[in-house]
C-alpha cells in the first residue's frame, strides 16, 4: 500500500517536473522576443516576429526513436499537399532532424523551419494518429 502511495506521488512529481520545463522554455523564448507555444506534448512552434534567423516560425515535432522521426519526414517529403505546400513557402524551409531539445517529453525532435502553417494541424493529427500520415503528407 505504501509502495502504490509512494509511487503516485512519484508520477505526480514527474508530471509537475515536466509542467515546470514547460514554463520555464516558454519564459526563456520570451525573454528574448520569441514566442513558444506547445501546441501538443509532442508538437510546440517556436515565432520570432522579427525574423532575425530568416524564418517566421519554427515547428518542433517530437518522437520516441529517431527512427521513428526518419520514416516520418521520408513520408512527409514524398506527399504531394508537402511538396505543393513547401513551393509557397520560404525557400528556406528546412527540415532537421536532431535529439531533442525543446520538447521535453520526445528523445528526438524534427525542427521544421518555416512550416506552411496549413500544415500544422494535419502534423498535429498525424502524429496522434500515426496511420492518418498519408492525409498530411
Amino acid at each position: 500500500m505504501k509502495t502504490e502511495k509512494l509511487k503516485l506521488q512519484i508520477e505526480t512529481l514527474e508530471e509537475m517536473l515536466v509542467t515546470l520545463k514547460n514554463q520555464l522554455a516558454a519564459a526563456e523564448a520570451n525573454e528574448h522576443s520569441f514566442k513558444w507555444d506547445l501546441l501538443h506534448d509532442r508538437v510546440g512552434i517556436l515565432t520570432d516576429s522579427l525574423m532575425r534567423h530568416g524564418w517566421n516560425h519554427t515547428v518542433y515535432a517530437g518522437f520516441k526513436t529517431k527512427k521513428e522521426a526518419e520514416n516520418y519526414v521520408s513520408r512527409l517529403k514524398k506527399s504531394a499537399q508537402w511538396c505543393a505546400e513547401n513551393e509557397k513557402s520560404a525557400p528556406y524551409t528546412s527540415i532537421e532532424i536532431r535529439q531533442a531539445k525543446r520538447l521535453i517529453t520526445s528523445k528526438w525532435e524534427l525542427k521544421i523551419a518555416d512550416l506552411n502553417l496549413s500544415l500544422i494541424d494535419k502534423l498535429l493529427a498525424s502524429l496522434a494518429e500515426p496511420e492518418e500520415l498519408s492525409n498530411v503528407a
